[in-house]
């Protein structure tokens, strides 16, 4: 899973982790793919990124324990219509966001097979084996800065002028100092 919140996956699998990425104006083969030895299934989310949808408005309205279910929701179907893949084992990954994207689900996997190891329904049980991140926001205490402008730049929701103002004066913003003003840090 791509981070943002917001981001598509779609960039993971053409810049670093396909059978092939883009480079200049061509597609080349990746030496360095996960593909190699693994199964990679990218997922944008939430729902509403990337080509992810939702039939109503409220289906891509969400927030981080809502993305997770919504995530598990969507790993017992691919299970479900892909029973093939049931006995490799899992390694859930995301970057930046995937951060807070990524332990979410595996706890939310983990729970689910509690529970149905609990009831002795085995009929789906995760073959989990652990989760990755990389370079991950993990704790809005400790992660210094945010990248909103860069994201609002990315997606041409500010024109360049303030963007390289921003840059210029090398402008951060930190998360605490965003938290402390929402009072969601005493």
């Amino acid at each position: 899973m791509n981070g943002g919140p917001g981001a598509v996956s779609i960039f993971l699998a053409l810049e670093s982790l396909g059978p092939v990425i883009f480079e200049g104006n061509d597609f080349i083969r990746n030496e360095k793919s996960w593909c190699r030895n693994s199964s990679l299934l990218l997922i944008d989310n939430p729902a509403g990124v990337g080509f992810s949808y939702g039939k109503r408005q409220q289906d891509i309205s969400a927030n981080d324990l809502s993305n997770s279910m919504d995530m598990l929701k969507l790993m017992i179907q691919f299970y479900n219509d892909f029973p093939e893949y049931k006995n490799n084992p899992l390694y859930i990954s995301g970057i930046s966001y995937g951060g807070i994207y990524t332990p979410m689900l595996a706890w939310q996997m983990h729970s689910y097979n509690v529970e149905k190891n609990l009831t002795g329904d085995t009929s789906l049980i995760f073959p989990l084996k652990g989760f990755i991140v990389e370079n991950a926001v993990t704790d809005y205490r400790s992660d210094p800065n945010i990248y909103t402008m860069e994201m609002l730049y990315a997606f041409n929701l500010i024109p360049q002028s303030l963007y390289d103002e921003y840059k210029k004066n090398e402008c951060t913003i930190p998360w605490t100092l965003l938290w402390y003003d929402l009072k969601l840090i005493p």
